[in-house]
C-alpha cells in the first residue's frame, strides 16, 4: 500500500467511522462501531441485505419497536402487524420488565402499547438454549388500531418443509430508517417438535422479532411463517417457525387465527 492510499484510508475512516468490513463465509464478528454505537453483526460473506420499499405489503407490515425497561435501559427490536391491534415480536425483546413500548410504522407514525403478553412457556433464563427458540414469541396490543395500512396473517403452510425458502425483512440499527430484506434457504428442524429454522440471512443485533415471510405459490399471498430471534452460532442465525407443536402455537392461536 503506497503512502497516498494509506493516508486516504485513514482519512475516510476518521470522517465516516469504521466501515463494515467484508467477511469470509461463515465468519461471525462483534463489536463493530458506527456513530458511537457498538453493533453485533452476524454476516455470512458480504452483506447481502437489500433496501426495499416499505410502503407496500408485505413490507409495510414490518415495524420498529422501542422498549424502555424499568431500569431505564433502551432496546430496539422489530415486529410485524398481524391484526388491527396486534404486533407479533420476540419474547426476549419484551424481557418481562418493559416499562414503556413505542411502535413505529413505515409511514413514520408512532403507536403506544396498551398491553403485552409473553408466551408462558418462554423461559428468559434459558434463552440461549436451542429448545427455547420455538417459544420466543410475544404480542403487543396497541392503544389505537395499527393495521390500517395492511397486516399479514400467520400460517404454517411450510410445515414439514426442511429446506424452506424464507424472506427476512427487518430494520437494522446500522440504519433504522431503511427497511432491508434478504431471501435465504433455511434448514428447518421439525425433529422432536423443535420448530426452529437455521439460516444464513445476514442480521445485525436489534433485528430480533423481524418476520420470516413466505409466499403461498398457489395464491401469491404473503404470510408470516416465523420470527428471527437472533444468533446462536457462527454457522447460522436462528428463528422460530410456526409449526403447531409447541406451546407457542396455542399462545398465538389464543390471540389471532393461524391459517
Amino acid at each position: 500500500m503506497n503512502i497516498w492510499v494509506a493516508t486516504s484510508t485513514i482519512l475516510f475512516s476518521f470522517l465516516l467511522g469504521p466501515a463494515v468490513q467484508k467477511t469470509q463465509a461463515g465468519e461471525f464478528r462483534t463489536a463493530e462501531y458506527q456513530s458511537g454505537q457498538s453493533l453485533r453483526y452476524s454476516f455470512f460473506g458480504e452483506d447481502s441485505r437489500q433496501p426495499v420499499r416499505s410502503d407496500i405489503l408485505p413490507y409495510s407490515a414490518v415495524v420498529r419497536i422501542h422498549i424502555k425497561d424499568k431500569s431505564g435501559k433502551n432496546f430496539q427490536c422489530n415486529g410485524v402487524i398481524v391484526e388491527g391491534y396486534y404486533v407479533l415480536t420476540a419474547a426476549h425483546c419484551i424481557r418481562g420488565d418493559a416499562d414503556d413500548i413505542k411502535i413505529f410504522t413505515a409511514d413514520g407514525k408512532e403507536y403506544a402499547a396498551a398491553s403485552y403478553s409473553i408466551n408462558p412457556d418462554y423461559e428468559p433464563g434459558n434463552r440461549q438454549c436451542l429448545e427455547m427458540i420455538p417459544e420466543d414469541v410475544a404480542f403487543i396490543k396497541t392503544t389505537d388500531q395499527i393495521g390500517t395500512n395492511g397486516h399479514l396473517n400467520i400460517s404454517d403452510f411450510l410445515r414439514g418443509d426442511r429446506k424452506a425458502k424464507l424472506l427476512l425483512a427487518a430494520y437494522h440499527p446500522d440504519n433504522w430508517n431503511q427497511l432491508k430484506h434478504e431471501t435465504c434457504r433455511a434448514s428447518v428442524n421439525w425433529w422432536m417438535f423443535l420448530d426452529r429454522a437455521m439460516y444464513k440471512c445476514d442480521i445485525v443485533g436489534g433485528s430480533s422479532g423481524a418476520p420470516l415471510l413466505a409466499q403461498q405459490p398457489s395464491t401469491g399471498k404473503w404470510y408470516v411463517i416465523g420470527l428471527n430471534v437472533g444468533n446462536r452460532s457462527d454457522k447460522y442465525n436462528v428463528g422460530f417457525m410456526v409449526g403447531g407443536h409447541k406451546g407457542a402455537w396455542k399462545f398465538i392461536n389464543s390471540h389471532v387465527d393461524i391459517e
